[in-house]
């Protein structure tokens, strides 16, 4: 039993790493959670108009897009997830040996580096499994699965419909490697060519 409290204490520390991230570095934020013992006194002053104006809210739309379309956000917030749940005593070398684990896992050479391990998904599903029945339901399937941060998963991920309203841990665990990985990949993907990208725009 005691495994399983560490399992359960290391899973609730990721979860609170994550989650802190979230809110901190990608969620929206008010000017005051940015900067709150200055107020506005920090405000740049800027006198932009007419054709300036354009030109900056283009360049803005712009860097809005690159970033969004390349996930850079959420691929900060997988770092940073990673920073705050290990504690490394070297950060930046830390975040080297990730940046490569990241780039060997995208050419199809080593274990993907995710936040949530095996034993950290075991553990959601023992969470919510707490008596050992040996299934959940499909609503609880669906809060585990959107408290790991998949948002995008199969309704039932069971491979026999024998019981279409349960789900059991190979299959909950299964799941969400699968989903956990393809989300790596989608932030991790080498970006296509100038032309390809030009030609779908």
């Amino acid at each position: 039993m005691v495994g399983d409290t560490e399992s359960d204490s290391s899973l609730e520390i990721v979860l609170l790493a994550r989650d802190s991230v979230r809110s901190k570095y990608i969620g929206e934020m008010s000017e005051e959670e940015v900067r709150p013992d200055v107020g506005e006194s920090w405000k740049p002053r800027m006198n932009i108009d007419g054709a300036d104006a354009k030109s900056a809210a283009a360049t803005a739309e712009a860097s809005e897009r690159y970033l969004s379309a390349r996930r850079i956000p959420e691929f900060f917030g997988f770092l940073m997830g990673h920073l705050v749940a290990e504690r490394p005593h070297e950060p930046i070398g830390y975040l080297f040996d990730l940046l490569d684990k990241c780039a060997l896992f995208r050419d199809g050479l080593v274990e993907p580096p995710l936040l949530f391990t095996p034993r950290h998904i075991e553990s959601m599903y023992s969470s919510l499994d707490p008596v050992n029945r040996g299934y959940i339901s499909l609503e609880q399937y669906a809060v585990g699965m959107k408290t790991l941060g998949i948002d995008c998963f199969a309704p039932n991920p069971m491979t026999c419909q024998c019981d279409p309203e349960r789900v059991n841990k190979d299959a909950f665990v299964r799941e969400a490697k699968r989903c956990l990985e393809k989300s790596l990949k989608e932030m991790i993907a080498k970006p296509r060519a100038v032309h390809e990208s030009k030609a779908s725009e």
